[in-house]
């Protein structure tokens, strides 16, 4: 049994109490033996006096995992703690029968406690917030009877190895009761507090060692080499104090799930377990990591929700938990991160609605949520983030409008909306959006004509507007897009003619016009889009005979001009076309042979020479 705060007890007769006894021997578990002397030369002592803790040692540990103390055989030693306000004394041998244990906490004890806590001590072994007698004692009955004593909290039970020497023992104890003794007094021994908590760290990274395979890592270089600090471990950085305050795994082949006790590396700033093979779920507990600034979970095989908890997380600037295998919905409490500038969620199965709570997060820069399952329309709301630069929503099941405020977004440079359900038409304030490079709103169910404003967005490099319903002419206002790789108008409605202004687009790479309702002729000035790599003006009504211009693209590729109603003769010039990969050109009224150059396509896959029904010029 354990008794504290009796300060009137007198001590025992030394004959009389096992806890001292006549003769030397060794302590092993449940027995604690003091003497006068030792056999060991190197056994360290701790001696206890009725009114302050004096002398503080280590108490070795046998290979039998007994331990060996020695004091002087005085019967006013205690092995506990004393002071004015406070007398701790444990009898009988620290026997434990599994009875409830009953420690007294006067005033002394508790303050002693918070102070001891506030240095930073992390030996709160019954998780009630303070640094206690009653942490030391079960630290100590775990020590004496590891065999059948269940400690609460177990998990935590690590944070008792104060001298850092791999095991809770007797040491730790005397260590932690020291602190509780007289925290402030300035003989104590240096770094208490410290000390604990870098053996904390060091127990928390062994625990993420063995729980995701650290034998079968990429790289584990020095990982669990006693001989080395923490900081000499692979991709583990420390502070000046020694704490963990980076943790860099991506890459590294780990297994398994990811460890509660990571919550625990309290001055920790930066965590990236990305492009692993983690799987299970995100633990609550990294909500406690309150001076984590980057989070990267990225690229794993992660199930279940996000943790609302991940809302507690103050200090953080980056969260990655895209490409994993998350379910439920988007937890609101991720709008309290006032501080997060990126927050990437894409290409899990994250349902429900986008959170009108993410309009708090006034610092965000990217917003991206693609490829999930998410419902419900765009929140209006969102074009309230003005430091917004990324906004991606695609390959989702969104549905409703484009919201006109999104046009009020002036730092935006991407826009991705793609691949859901819109409907409507396309805002002309998306024509306000000067730094804007990507706009992305291909496969919707968008309406009417492509706004004539879009062709003010001069940092615009993509364009992307196929699969929808759009009607009306190409605007020639499209021409002025200096910058522009990438016009897709693929899959609309469009009808009129080709404008000769795109002619003018420098830049273009790639200019996707098939499957629409276009007229007129193919024009010359098409010709002059030297960075043409992909051609695509099938299945339209277009008319007239295949421009000669059309063979001064050196770098195009891919030339798609089949299911019109072009005519004449198969220009020569597309034999100079010597980049040239593909070539479709059925469905038309072509006449004449094709130019011999073009013959060493026919033995590739991409081509319908064939079917022309014309033989090779002779």
């Amino acid at each position: 049994m354990i008794a504290c705060g009796d300060s009137n007890r007198q001590p025992e007769n030394p004959s009389s109490n096992p806890l001292y006894p006549s003769g030397s021997e060794q302590v092993q578990r449940g027995q604690i033996v003091t003497v006068e002397g030792s056999s060991l030369l190197e056994a360290e002592v701790v001696i206890i006096d009725a009114e302050r803790l004096v002398v503080l040692a280590r108490a070795p540990v046998d290979d039998q995992g007994g331990f060996v103390v020695s004091v002087p055989q005085r019967p006013s030693y205690w092995l506990g703690v004393s002071g004015p306000y406070m007398t701790t004394y444990i009898n009988t041998a620290f026997a434990f029968t599994g009875e409830a244990i009953t420690v007294g906490e006067p005033p002394r004890a508790q303050a002693a406690g918070k102070a001891a806590q506030a240095a930073g001590i992390l030996g709160d072994v019954n998780n009630d917030d303070q640094v206690d007698i009653a942490d030391a004692l079960l630290v100590l009955l775990y020590t004496l009877e590891r065999v059948s004593f269940v400690a609460p909290n177990q998990g935590n039970i690590s944070l008792g190895d104060v001298n850092e020497d791999g095991q809770i023992n007797l040491a730790d104890v005397l260590f932690i009761m020291t602190y509780i003794a007289n925290p402030l007094d300035p003989t104590l021994p240096d770094g208490i507090g410290l000390a604990v908590a870098v053996d904390q760290d060091r127990a928390v990274l062994i625990s993420l060692y063995e729980t995701t395979g650290g034998d079968n890592w990429g790289d584990n270089t020095n990982w669990l080499t006693s001989a080395y600090s923490l900081d000499q471990w692979y991709r583990v950085e420390t502070d000046d104090a020694g704490r963990v305050t980076s943790l860099d795994l991506d890459y590294n082949g780990l297994t398994g799930s990811i460890p509660e006790v990571l919550g625990q590396l309290n001055n920790l700033k930066f965590l990236d377990l990305g492009y692993n093979y983690l799987t299970g779920t995100i633990p609550e507990t990294l909500s406690n990591l309150n001076s984590l600034k980057f989070l990267d979970l990225s690229y794993n095989a992660l199930t279940g929700e996000i943790p609302e908890a991940l809302g507690q997380l103050d200090s953080l600037k980056t969260l990655y938990l895209n490409q994993n295998q998350l379910t439920g919905s988007i937890p609101e409490a991720l709008g309290q991160l006032n501080n997060l500038r990126g927050l990437w969620l894409g290409n899990n199965a994250l349902t429900g609605s986008i959170p009108e709570a993410l309009e708090q997060l006034d610092s965000l820069q990217t917003l991206w949520l693609g490829g999930n399952q998410l419902t419900g329309s765009i929140p209006a709301v969102l074009g309230q983030l003005d430091n917004l630069q990324t906004l991606g929503l695609g390959y989702n099941q969104l549905t409703g409008t484009i919201p006109e405020v999104l046009g009020q977004l002036n730092n935006l440079q991407t826009l991705g909306l793609g691949y859901n359900a819109l409907m409507g038409e396309i805002p002309e304030a998306l024509g306000q959006l000067d730094s804007l490079q990507i706009l992305g709103l291909n496969e919707n169910q968008l309406t009417g004509s492509i706004p004539e404003a879009l062709g003010q967005l001069n940092n615009l490099q993509t364009l992307g507007l196929g699969g929808n319903q759009l009607t009306g002419s190409i605007p020639e206002a499209l021409g002025q897009l200096n910058n522009l790789q990438t016009l897709g108008l693929n899959e609309n409605q469009l009808t009129g003619s080709i404008p000769e202004a795109l002619g003018q687009l420098d830049s273009l790479q790639t200019l996707g016009l098939g499957h629409n309702q276009l007229t007129g002729t193919i024009p010359e000035a098409l010709g002059q889009l030297n960075n043409l790599q992909y051609l695509n003006l099938g299945h339209n009504q277009l008319t007239g005979t295949i421009p000669e211009a059309l063979g001064q693209l050196d770098s195009l590729q891919y030339l798609v001009l089949g299911h019109n109603q072009l005519t004449g003769e198969i220009p020569e010039a597309l034999g100079q076309l010597n980049n040239l990969r593909g070539l479709w050109l059925k469905g038309n009224q072509l006449t004449g042979c094709i130019p011999l150059a073009l013959q060493a396509l026919q033995a590739k896959a991409s081509n319908d020479l064939d079917d022309l029904g014309l033989a090779f010029c002779q």
